[in-house]
């Protein structure tokens, strides 16, 4: 049993590493990327701001001494200790609408995380495209020389032309330079990654593409993208300033303790006070209210901006899916396996073998270019649920 079981763990290692990479490498951005920790920072500063404006107003202290001819000392003075406090209700209201600024922030840093997400993840799918450029280039390349290896015999035999022999090292001189015009991609698209990582290497294979599929990628609803979510967000938040700015009407409120003193006698008592925006409430309602509709408009525009392009992209997806479908990668590798082998029977010149192996060759790049833009698409469709919870 316990065979058995090691077994179907090593048949599901190769899946399981494809499903953990590219998460281990969001949740590794996710933490280290330089940005989203300065946003982050950024996000508390403005709670502890929002905290501190719903707070009440400076405590005054005044102190006025009297002095009179003849009298030695302060013949009299007057202190006064006030608090100027906002009403309950405004209180209230701006409370409320505290919390709904830092929900507003929250998902505009899930927009940002989101977006940062899908560089790294387009940057790991480009890598994926790369290293199975690669893996073709040398393939052929490992053809080429064991052709080489052979038409030196037949050259030194006499049974192979000086020509033959060139086309086939120049066919690997030219591989060699792809190879390493390849490799300097791979390189650019590494570095890039470990920027995104907080300028940290990250030890990345990129052999398989991530486990999507355009079926599952339909169920995505659009209220679930992060734009369309901090779009809403920002207008729950205008909401919220428009109620505080109704409620700027009412009085702000002036209570403190007040004594007096004359001589040896001293007199206690209270203050009340209130004060009255009577000129300034209808322009601040206005305002928010101009904001909120503004904000608004952005929503909606946002909403039809990313189903456009959820649209589009499916357009595209389902155009490349059929042209993958016309492909049959082991036909392709079957007739260049047959290839080589009549190449080196004799069978078929180096010529011929050139032409016909070109033809393969831009068939499986062009495989491997529309199975690259088929995934690109794909996480236009998935790339709401890269955010990391």
């Amino acid at each position: 049993m316990k065979k058995i079981i090691i077994s179907l763990l090593l048949l599901l290692a190769p899946t399981l590493v494809r499903a953990d990479e590219l998460s281990g490498l969001l949740k590794s951005v996710d933490e280290r990327n330089l940005e989203l920790t300065g946003e982050r920072e950024q996000m508390k500063a403005a709670g502890y701001e929002l905290k501190e404006q719903n707070t009440l107003d400076n405590t005054s202290v005044e102190y006025s001494p009297f002095f009179r001819k003849g009298a030695a000392g302060v013949a009299s003075s007057e202190l006064i200790v006030s608090q100027e406090l906002d009403f309950p209700t405004l209180f209230a209201a701006r409370g409320k609408a505290g919390k709904k600024q830092m929900e507003a922030l929250e998902q505009k840093y899930r927009l940002d995380c989101r977006d940062i997400l899908i560089q790294a993840t387009e940057s790991y799918i480009e890598l994926v495209r790369l290293t199975r450029v690669k893996k073709a280039l040398e393939g052929q390349l490992a053809d080429a020389e064991k052709l080489d290896e052979l038409f030196t015999k037949k050259y030194n035999a006499g049974d192979a032309t000086s020509i033959e022999l060139n086309r086939i090292k120049i066919q690997i001189m030219d591989l060699k330079r792809e190879l390493l015009a390849n490799e300097s991609e791979i390189v650019g698209v590494r570095t890039t990654i470990n920027n995104l990582n907080g300028y940290e290497d990250y030890p990345c294979g990129a052999t398989e593409y991530p486990q999507w599929t355009f079926s599952d990628a339909d169920l995505m609803p659009l209220d679930n993208d992060a734009e369309v979510k901090a779009a809403a967000s920002e207008v729950e938040s205008l909401r919220g300033e428009e109620n505080v700015a109704k409620q700027s009407w009412v009085p702000k409120l002036t209570l403190g303790y007040r004594r007096n003193t004359e001589l040896d006698e001293a007199s206690n008592g209270f203050v009340v006070g209130a004060s009255f925006p009577l000129f300034s409430t209808s322009s601040k309602v206005k305002a928010a209210k101009a904001r909120k509709a503004a904000a608004e408009v952005e929503m909606e525009n946002t909403r039809l901006k990313v189903a456009s392009e959820i649209a589009a992209t499916r357009n595209d997806l389902a155009i490349i899916s059929k042209s993958l479908g016309l492909y049959d990668v082991k036909l392709i590798d079957e007739t260049e396996r047959l290839l080589n082998k009549s190449v080196e029977l004799g069978n078929l010149t180096i010529t011929d073998y050139y032409v016909e192996l070109a033809t393969l060759n831009e068939r499986r790049m062009t495989y491997i270019e529309l199975e690259y833009e088929y995934y690109r698409g794909l996480c236009v469709l998935y790339k709401n649920t890269l955010i990391q919870n």
